[in-house]
């Protein structure tokens, strides 16, 4: 598996968090609950896509836990829903891995870009988000389902 590379400029985005430790189905339970208030969320700039979106500037990282939001981009953050969050993500150069099949393989193609592909490339790892896409290649319950998975990297 070989990645695109591309600059993504930076985007707005809404959405609903989770801080902590995944331990379970934790993502998975925000997704759905994220899903059931999505059309809520007024100036939506594309109704296609979803992001997931890992915030590499928690301070909670260093103890194993993590902040993740589930978010659609918007144009301004005018009239943020309660219990929703706002998030600008800079413009960054990304490698960019296409996951395919059920997304419960997913852990897998995140594996592989950390254990083998990051540290055999000749790229490093920028501190700026990372990126779930998804758009309309993927379906939650298809094995032939598609996201894109965007890491924010530079040369070494």
């Amino acid at each position: 598996m070989e990645p695109n590379f591309e600059t993504k400029l930076s985007l707005k985005a809404v959405g609903m968090m989770f801080s902590g430790q995944v331990k379970g189905n934790e993502l998975y339970e925000l997704w759905d609950r994220f899903s059931k208030v999505i059309s809520e969320i007024p100036n939506r700039s594309n109704t296609d896509m979803c992001y997931g979106i890992v915030n590499p500037f928690s301070t909670k990282m260093e103890d194993g836990e993590m902040e993740y939001v589930a978010a659609v981009e918007v144009d301004n953050f005018n009239n943020v829903p309660e219990g929703m969050v706002s998030i600008e993500i800079p413009e960054s150069h990304y490698a960019i891995f296409t996951h395919k099949g059920h997304i419960r393989n997913f852990m897998d193609t995140i594996k592989f870009v950390f254990g083998q592909w990051l540290p055999n490339s000749d790229y490093k790892i920028m501190n700026a988000p990372e990126l779930e896409v998804y758009d309309e290649r993927f379906n939650v319950d298809s094995v032939d389902s598609e996201l894109e998975f965007c890491i924010p990297v530079e040369k070494k």
